[in-house]
């Protein structure tokens, strides 16, 4: 019986072995992920936190109206920059404390979804830190496993 197990276990180990190693082109993995080229960058820092909330959830500005707000919101009396929402976005990132993003890179995959690498400085400081990126919404269908609206 322990030898018909034995023999059960080597026979699966061995097709599992030849069926990984017969890959078709669908069972390839993409191209790695690459940058995404930023148009423009805003960063800050605000002593509160409650203007936080204001930040996208998906992290993404599609339209004029989120951004006059959002813009407003961080960045009062400063003229507003132009974004064309017709062939733009604005990605929006956040972190708590007054140091910031020593890192914030987004990565597109050959697919059209982003993702990120960032890498925070955290402190103990009252408030949070952002950044706010220009990009071209070309060929991207999805910000962080979240799809863009149309």
């Amino acid at each position: 019986m322990t030898r018909s197990l034995f023999l059960a276990a080597l026979l699966l180990a061995v097709l599992s072995a030849a069926a990984s190693a017969q890959q078709t082109p669908l069972d390839k993995p993409g191209e790695p992920p690459k940058p995404l080229p930023v148009l423009q960058t805003w960063k800050g820092t605000l002593p509160r936190t409650a203007p936080r909330d204001l930040a996208p959830k998906n992290h993404v500005i599609t339209d004029q109206k989120q951004w006059s707000d959002l813009w407003t919101a961080w960045r009062g009396s400063e003229p507003l920059p132009p974004v064309d929402f017709a062939t733009e976005m604005v990605l929006v990132e956040t972190a708590p404390g007054q140091k910031g993003f020593t890192e914030l890179l987004w990565l597109k995959d050959d697919v059209g979804d982003l993702t990120h690498r960032t890498k925070v400085d955290f402190d103990e400081q009252p408030g949070f830190s952002y950044v706010m990126q220009r990009v071209k919404r070309d060929g991207i269908r999805k910000v962080l496993g979240t799809m863009l609206p149309r």
